[in-house]
């Protein structure tokens, strides 16, 4: 068995975050994924994609329904400071509702960090929805400087927003063909590395689809107890009232179970305030 206590290293947002984006930089164009994709020409592959989420010691990913409460100050340190480093940050309707996003970047520093980076001063902003009801009044939607692009099936446009709206609309029969999507993402966009941000069920999405290469699994330092639910308040017939009882939680993959499991190898451990970063890469 390998000790690891000798491998846990104490890090600041910042250095961890110029550390990941100097490795995924030197990961070879041809070699950088062995899932979707990976024999077509570079151009045509899915991006590079991690998953970024925050669990508590007991294995929860939301607390009261929303990941904020599981977080303190070096997680949201970490959190911002990884969005320095890809082309394009992902999350999904439900995660774009609940935790009211606002632009990606918006703080001068972090926008400066980019640019020393040869990325743009702002992530692409995409959101996977099936059904579009997407108030125009959320916070990123409402921001005429923000830059959306949905992926979706539905073949309807939003009314009201004053953010820029593109769509990737690419379908397998009434669902969204994810790998698809996540092509022309590279293809139309740009995006040759993609965060992800959740929630559980677009999370699961993307393993069960091969799409994620990396999971970046902040360990909060919190046990919150309660039974672990399957899926949120009315989502994939689970009764609304369910979903809001205090005890209902939802692990970092939320759906149907994954058969076979899928197999992860540990690439580092850091810590700082009692919270444990881990970064896995998903063996294929």
């Amino acid at each position: 068995m390998e000790a690891l206590a000798g491998s846990v290293r104490t890090f600041t947002a910042a250095e961890l975050a110029a550390e990941l984006h100097s490795e995924l930089c030197a990961l070879e164009e041809g070699d950088a994924r062995a899932g979707p994709g990976a024999q077509a020409e570079p151009s045509a592959r899915p991006p590079y994609t991690l998953l970024n989420m925050i669990a508590s010691a007991d294995g929860r990913a939301t607390e009261q329904g929303r990941s904020g409460p599981l977080g303190a100050r070096a997680d949201r340190e970490l959190f911002h400071a990884l969005r320095t480093v890809p082309d394009a940050v992902l999350i999904g309707a439900r995660t774009l509702r609940i935790e009211r996003y606002n632009r990606i970047v918006a703080e001068p520093q972090a926008r400066a960090a980019r640019a020393a980076r040869g990325l743009e001063a702002e992530p692409l902003a995409c959101v996977i929805s099936s059904s579009l009801e997407l108030d125009p009044e959320l916070p990123l939607l409402a921001d005429p400087e923000a830059h959306v692009v949905i992926i979706t099936a539905n073949q309807a446009t939003l009314s009201g927003v004053r953010a820029q709206v593109d769509y990737v609309r690419v379908s397998d029969g009434a669902q969204v063909d994810l790998i698809g999507a996540f092509c022309e993402l590279r293809e139309r966009f740009g995006v040759k590395l993609l965060l992800c941000e959740g929630g559980p069920h677009t999370a699961l999405e993307l393993v069960r689809a091969g799409l994620l290469d990396e999971l970046l699994l902040t360990i909060s330092p919190r046990l919150t107890g309660g039974d672990i639910a399957s899926s949120p308040a009315g989502s994939r017939g689970v009764p609304a009232e369910v979903g809001e009882l205090p005890e209902a939680a939802l692990p970092i993959l939320s759906g149907e179970v994954l058969q076979p499991p899928v197999g992860l190898s540990l690439v580092s451990v850091h810590s700082t305030d009692s919270f444990l970063f881990l970064r896995y890469r998903l063996r294929r």
